[in-house]
């Protein structure tokens, strides 16, 4: 899908290096995506350039882009380096359920990240027409994105932007990962305001205080609230709600899904996303193993339906 062009991205046929823009595939609050050919070998790859809509500023008709005010350049600096770190990380991941990225450029006062190409849609415009997935397909999704966190977090590092958008449902193949978020992180411990820089209903308290530690949990939770979406054709309550219910001794406003029962839904996979969106990070599974093996248990019941 193309996205109409805006004023800040690039126009088409602009040139970095020997990659030649084609058209915009997405914008986001930190980088705008880009599918572009590569000249020398004929193939198209994806460009990610580092433009933090809060921060940055083109320069008119050229392709540089600066921090908005002098104030905003050491955020802009350290998000910048982020990206690039990021870059650097994403390139020693070796799973087919990561975003593979070859390379990165620095130029234009910016930089990009020259990543694999991939045919096919996120799954946020996949829900627009469906609305919801099956048991069995949610099993089938959920079980490459979690073997890729687990590779992810193996390195101590977080995806952090967990969320529909985010989890790309290739043409051929299984579903990839992408739009880590290490700007959006570097941004938020600038101090600057946390609330506006979080996904909400698909970001855990902790995410909304710099001050509290996240890990694989945070990502957990991210991945239930996505499968929440899957099963109710709706995120989930906003974590910043559910804390002031709960700090206001109120009940939780984000009914268990087991309370719920949806129908055409099993106990058991409404129990795994109930565990995913415990408020309390305490409450949540602490790791990629302590969950994947009950979402393969529910695929496997496909497979064996099917034989």
């Amino acid at each position: 899908m193309n996205i109409p062009v805006q004023s800040n991205t690039l126009p088409a046929g602009t040139r970095l290096e020997y990659y030649q823009i084609e058209n915009v595939l997405g914008v986001g609050s930190f980088g705008i995506t880009y599918k572009a050919k590569d000249l020398k070998l004929g193939c198209h790859v994806a460009i990610k350039e580092y433009f933090p809509a809060s921060f940055a500023v083109r320069v008119l008709n050229t392709c540089t882009v600066n921090s908005q005010t002098k104030q905003d350049n050491e955020i802009y600096t350290t998000g910048l380096n982020c990206f690039l770190d990021e870059a650097r990380t994403l390139a020693q991941f070796k799973s087919r359920s990561i975003i593979h990225v070859n390379r990165f450029i620095e130029a234009n006062g910016t930089a990009y990240i020259i990543m694999d190409y991939e045919e096919g849609i996120p799954l946020s415009q996949y829900l627009l027409k469906s609305k919801r997935l099956s048991e069995q397909d949610i099993a089938m999704v959920v079980v490459p994105i979690l073997e890729g966190l687990r590779t992810v977090h193996q390195t101590k590092y977080l995806h952090r932007d967990i969320k529909p958008s985010n989890i790309y449902l290739r043409k051929h193949g299984r579903p990839v990962l992408i739009d880590f978020g290490s700007a959006r992180q570097s941004i938020d411990n600038k101090g600057k305001a946390v609330t506006g820089f979080v996904t909400h209903g698909y970001a855990p308290f902790e995410q909304y205080n710099t001050q509290d530690e996240q890990g694989p949990w945070t990502d957990l939770y991210a991945l239930g609230a996505t499968l929440y979406r899957c099963i109710t054709g709706k995120a989930p309550v906003d974590a910043l709600e559910r804390l002031a219910s709960i700090q206001a001794q109120k009940p939780d406003p984000l009914k268990p899904l087991l309370l719920e029962k949806p129908e055409q839904y099993g106990t058991e996979i409404l129990s795994c996303i109930d565990w995913m969106l415990s408020f309390r990070i305490n409450n949540r599974p602490q790791s990629v193993d302590e969950i994947i093996p009950r979402f393969k248990a529910i695929r496997n019941k496909r497979d064996q339906t099917e034989v």
